[in-house]
């Protein structure tokens, strides 16, 4: 038997993983960026290791940054990645569907008129959307938690979806102005992304608006980042800020 034939038949008695349940992960041209979102944790790949990684893990989203073909170091030490990514959690041995966080780039944010924020009243009915909103997400936005919160966003925007009635833009206008006129009691949403935008998710998606929770992330230096969108409209920041970040997570509308 020749080295290539050995080598291949190695290749292929090699143990195949799946990203877990609640592992998230996106590309850069010097590697990939991992979530965790039991642990709410996020870890780097090198880009050295990632052909290896992608011929081996079956669920890994398409990416176009990095080449097919790994380096024999990388190759011959991989087995040490695998191993410290199964102990994290972030790699399994059970199958689990891919997660391609694919959205729309944002090409607009919402603007709310100066003559929309004059009348300070503000219906009840949306106060009280608003405080159920606000406490369901601080009940469950810790990291675990997070994920039943997600899963539960997910499966109501499926429901809106399937409906195939597109937000009315008077009334997303009106939903989120008094959304943001109310938070100002609350907290301070330029110091809370996470929080405002899992708050501003429940909020529509109780009021049956499809829209989409996202988490992004941007290298050199790592910074993360949450916002929500209907469609390509940022809601709760500006278009060219949120352009800077890469979607690692999307949930709802356009997952």
């Amino acid at each position: 038997m020749t080295l290539q034939e050995t080598n291949s038949k190695a290749a292929k008695l090699r143990p195949i993983y799946f990203l877990a349940a609640h592992a998230y992960c996106c590309e850069f041209e010097d590697g990939a960026i991992i979530l965790e979102l039991r642990t709410g944790t996020y870890m780097g790949v090198h880009a050295r290791y990632l052909p290896v990684i992608k011929s081996r893990v079956r669920n890994w989203p398409e990416c176009l940054h990095t080449g097919d073909r790994a380096n024999s170091s990388a190759d011959t030490d991989s087995d040490a990645v695998f191993a410290g990514l199964l102990k994290r959690g972030i790699l399994s041995k059970s199958p689990a569907p891919a997660r391609n966080a694919v959205a729309p780039p944002p090409h607009a944010s919402l603007t709310l008129p100066a003559a929309m924020c004059i009348d300070r009243f503000t219906p009840l009915p949306f106060i009280g959307q608003f405080l159920h909103a606000f406490l369901k997400t601080i009940l469950w936005h810790g990291d675990r938690r997070m994920i039943s919160l997600l899963d539960w966003i997910q499966r109501k925007q499926h429901s809106i979806n399937r409906k195939g009635l597109a937000p009315d833009p008077h009334r997303l206008l009106l939903t989120v102005m008094y959304f943001c006129r109310l938070r100002l009691w609350f907290y301070t949403s330029d110091q809370h992304c996470l929080f405002d935008s899992l708050a501003l998710a429940v909020y529509l998606t109780r009021q049956a608006i499809a829209c989409t929770f996202l988490i992004g992330v941007s290298t050199k230096p790592f910074t993360a980042h949450a916002w929500v969108q209907v469609g390509d409209l940022v809601l709760n920041d500006t278009a060219e800020h949120v352009q800077t970040f890469t979607p690692i997570l999307v949930v709802g509308a356009l997952a």
